[in-house]
């Protein structure tokens, strides 16, 4: 999102559900963040990109939190 323009300057396509939760990397990167969501999945992203790199699946209810643990 630009916060001047009030655009959205990237979007990440992939959940099934509203977007619940979302934690960036503590790396000094900075470049990889994951998000858990309504549709039971927890899907981790490449900012730089805008895919996901990897999914978990097979909970059985909602993400309501997610968490980087160094």
């Amino acid at each position: 999102w630009d916060v001047e323009s009030s655009v959205a300057i990237q979007t990440f396509q992939g959940h099934q559900a509203d977007v619940m939760d979302i934690d960036i990397s503590p790396s000094e990167a900075g470049n990889i963040f994951v998000s858990g969501s309504s549709d039971h999945m927890v899907m981790v992203w490449d900012i730089r990109t805008g895919g996901y790199v990897q999914t978990f699946e097979g909970h059985e209810s909602d993400i309501n939190a997610v968490r980087f643990y160094p």
